[in-house]
Formats: C-alpha cells, sequence, structure tokens
C-alpha cells in the first residue's frame, strides 16, 4: 500500500503548484516519517507505525471531503480529481489497517 502512496506522491509534485490539498498532502507525508520513527525507535514495535498514518492521514482525508469533494467545480474528467480520488481510497485503506494494527497492540 505504501507504494500506492509514493506515487500518488511523485505525481502529487506536479500538480503542488495549483492545488492546496496536494500541499497539505505533502505536508501530512513529510511529518509522517520522524513521528514513525520515534515511535519505532522508543518501542521496537513495528505495528505502532501506524499511529502517525491516525495523526497525519485522519485530519488530511477530512479535510480532502472538507473541501475538494464538495467543491462544486470538482470534475472526474480532471487528472486531479483522479488523482485525489486515488490517493483518498488509498489514505481510506491505510487508515482501516492501521487503526486495526493499533487496536490489536493495546489490547495485548
Amino acid at each position: 500500500m505504501d507504494e500506492m502512496v509514493k506515487h500518488c506522491i511523485f505525481i502529487e509534485c506536479f500538480i503542488l503548484k495549483n492545488h492546496t490539498a496536494a500541499r497539505w498532502t505533502l505536508i501530512a507525508y513529510i511529518a509522517c516519517f520522524p513521528v514513525g520513527f520515534l515511535i519505532y525507535y522508543f518501542t521496537r514495535d513495528i505495528n505502532l507505525s501506524g499511529v502517525p498514518h491516525i495523526l497525519f492521514w485522519t485530519p488530511l482525508l477530512i479535510y480532502i471531503f472538507a473541501t475538494e469533494f464538495n467543491n462544486s467545480q470538482f470534475k472526474l474528467k480532471s487528472f486531479y480529481s483522479v488523482w485525489i480520488i486515488l490517493l483518498s481510497l488509498t489514505i481510506l485503506v491505510s487508515l482501516v489497517f492501521d487503526v486495526r494494527e493499533v487496536y490489536l497492540y493495546i489490547a495485548r
């Protein structure tokens, strides 16, 4: 799943100029790495790697749904709209797995 996100981030570099959601996506993506590294460094448990995803991707997904999908100018025919839909689906699926992993860690 992370490969899909990496491809979306690569494509995002071409659309950063015109779309605020693309900039917020890049910020969330970059912010996940140091937080994830610190969590793993202190706990040594890979199951907690979902915590930074939950912290940063959940607000981003809410932002995308609130701004992009509710925009009257949003059209499914543009490259950007296909990208934002694929990104949102990828984040949503990733969050389902991340929440599950964190829940299983807490339930131990």
